[in-house]
Parts: C-alpha cells; sequence; structure tokens
C-alpha cells in the first residue's frame, strides 16, 4: 500500500466515475444487466457504512446503509483497501482466501454480490478510461 490513509468512500467515488463512463458500454453489452436497478451496501467491519446505487445512468455512492438493499459486502479496511487496489476480488473474501473470519453472505445475495464483485474487479484493473468517456 501506498501509505496514505485509506478512505473507503474516496476510492469507491474514484472507481463510479470509471464505472460512469463505462456505463453505456455495459448496458449495451448486457454486462451489468443484473446489477441495474440494485443497491448494494459495503462497509468495513471498523464502522463506515456506504450503499451504492447502480441504474442505466451509473452507480452513485451515498454515505449510510439503505435497509432495502438488495445485497450487502463487509470485511476489514485492510481488506477493503486490497481488494480495491485490484490484489483480490471481493469473492475471495467469503470464501475465505483472505483473512481467518470469512465474510458471510446470504444465499439470496449471492448472484448480486458475485457479479459486483467481477465487474468491481474488472473496472480496479482497468487502466483510466477517456476523459471524454465511451460511447455506446
Amino acid at each position: 500500500m501506498d501509505g496514505r490513509e485509506f478512505d473507503l468512500k474516496s476510492k469507491l467515488e474514484e472507481i463510479a466515475v470509471r464505472w460512469n463512463q463505462l456505463t453505456p458500454l455495459m448496458v449495451q453489452m448486457g454486462i451489468i444487466d443484473d446489477l441495474l436497478n440494485r443497491k448494494i451496501v459495503v462497509e468495513e467491519r471498523e464502522g463506515e457504512s456506504l450503499t451504492l446505487s447502480i441504474s442505466a445512468e451509473g452507480m452513485r455512492v451515498e454515505t449510510g446503509r439503505d435497509p432495502w438493499a438488495h445485497a450487502s459486502m463487509c470485511t476489514t479496511r485492510e481488506q477493503w483497501q486490497r481488494i480495491l487496489a485490484g490484489e483480490k476480488p471481493f469473492c475471495a473474501i467469503f470464501r475465505g482466501e483472505l483473512e481467518p473470519v470469512r465474510s458471510p453472505v446470504k444465499l439470496n445475495e449471492l448472484a448480486v454480490v458475485e457479479r459486483f464483485s467481477t465487474v468491481l474487479q474488472a473496472m480496479v484493473n482497468l487502466p483510466q478510461a477517456a476523459e471524454g468517456g465511451v460511447e455506446g
């Protein structure tokens, strides 16, 4: 890690910029069909909770935990830092690959979490999208 203090919200907002640039293409290709009109709670065990709202217009990062979210993803700040640096996907955590304590995922949320984890991993490993975005 680079030594700077990790801030989950700031990092997710950076990823949201890239996500939003690529949303038209991802919608056109059907990559995020399973995620459209969904809310996903992203939490640190240390306390920070954020809600990601995903639509055909893009992804928004909102402070707090939406009680009506379709799925939730929780792990430690250190593990979020590793995930958002592209080292491992979130799925590696709930499968027990990154930390001794698994982060459970409810069965009815599994498909959303797995799809989001896959797309998120692609986002963090892509070079920055062109400044003007991608046209579909």
